[in-house]
């Protein structure tokens, strides 16, 4: 669907946690030190489908509820 989406989601959550790990070293005044985590963003081949299978799969449930609408009958005197 995004070119490349999961490779700039990778990159995004990667300084997202890399600055969280800055932070809570700071807030603990050097006492915790972190580890660096890898983060691993994993696409599927078909992700590029998934609106359409959603919206396939949306429209091929049975819906067994109606919605009716009543109208006011207007009285002209």
């Amino acid at each position: 669907m995004f070119k490349d989406f999961g490779r700039r989601l990778q990159r995004d959550v990667k300084k997202a946690v890399d600055a969280r790990i800055q932070i809570s070293e700071k807030l603990s005044n050097g006492r915790i030190k972190a580890v660096p985590l890898d983060v691993n963003v994993i696409s599927h081949k078909m992700q590029r489908y998934a609106v359409w299978f959603g919206g396939s799969m949306l429209a091929s449930t049975v819906i067994t509820t109606t919605t009716k609408k009543k109208k006011k009958k207007k009285k002209y005197f």
